[in-house]
């Protein structure tokens, strides 16, 4: 798990910066992030219980 926290740490503004420079903002980074976040979230649900 924390090798996957770190890798998003080290990917994660990496590729904002490149999108945000194609694209001259940050709302498609962010639409990324929150996507990103929307699939965990519905991935936890699928977990099984204790």
């Amino acid at each position: 798990m924390a090798a996957g926290f770190s890798f998003g740490q080290i990917v994660g503004p990496i590729f904002a910066g490149q999108v945000a420079q194609i694209t001259g903002g940050l709302t498609v980074p962010s639409l990324v992030a929150v996507g990103a976040l929307l699939i965990g979230a519905a991935l936890t649900l699928r977990l099984p219980g204790p």
